[in-house]
């Protein structure tokens, strides 16, 4: 008699565990082919993303090097320009202004050159347009300083 039961009973969880099983499976697959979808709808937007920094990037590195190739442009067209008749004090102060100068802007060629995308952009733009800022206060503030 038990053998009788166990049979039918048997088919009947094995045809129930089959029944669930196949029943999930297609929504498992929808929502696989959701994720999928989020997935590369993700990547997509990643790599707009990464195409519109490296769009910005590159207009502010080009931005940025003809800034402080004007820098050196100005550099060389001060001391083209000093007087030969100046004293000896007035040279030396001249000549470590102008050094100042140079070095501030070597700087910035060099923190521009180093710059890694893994860095914070927005933190680095800001940073280093606040130094160009005031390198060109520099420039300025050495113009008023020899006319006066």
């Amino acid at each position: 008699m038990k053998k009788i039961l166990l049979m039918p009973l048997t088919a009947l969880l094995v045809s129930c565990t089959l029944y669930t099983a196949l029943a999930q499976q297609p929504q498992s697959n929808a929502k696989m082919a959701k994720d999928k979808q989020n997935e590369k709808d993700v990547l997509a937007f990643n790599m707009a993303t990464k195409k519109d920094y490296a769009a910005k990037y590159d207009a502010f590195k080009k931005n940025a090097d003809a800034r402080i190739e004007s820098n050196s442009d100005k550099i060389k067209k001060l001391k083209d320009d000093y007087p030969a008749d100046a004293s000896v004090a007035q040279k030396e102060d001249f000549n470590k202004r102008v050094a100042y100068l140079e070095q501030k802007n070597d700087d910035l060629k060099m923190r521009l050159k180093a710059y890694k995308p893994e860095s914070n952009w927005g933190e680095f733009k800001t940073k280093f347009n606040h130094d160009m800022k005031n390198l060109g206060h520099s420039f300025s503030a050495f113009g008023s300083k020899d006319k006066g």
